[in-house]
């Protein structure tokens, strides 16, 4: 199972709903980046919820809000 398939799998378990496209409200997004690294999106999703799971996974995470009000995540696990 790869690294992202992984992380989809965690966050499906904990209820969340995974999409491919842009999130809307209470949805996320993952895609790999750039590097190994996963880039998730979220809207109007607790963060720190999210910061605690992924913490929990063991993964290094860097968080940036961007213009239009979602909430990315930079992880690299």
């Amino acid at each position: 199972m790869s690294k992202i398939e992984n992380l989809r799998h965690e966050m499906e378990k904990k209820g969340y709903l995974i999409t491919e496209e842009s999130p809307s409200l209470g949805e996320i997004t993952l895609r790999e980046g750039r590097g190994g690294h996963i880039i998730m999106e979220i809207e109007n999703i607790e963060r720190e919820k999210i910061k605690n799971l992924l913490n929990n996974l063991h993964c290094r995470t860097m968080i940036r809000v961007k213009d239009d009000g979602i909430t990315q995540f930079i992880i690299k696990m």
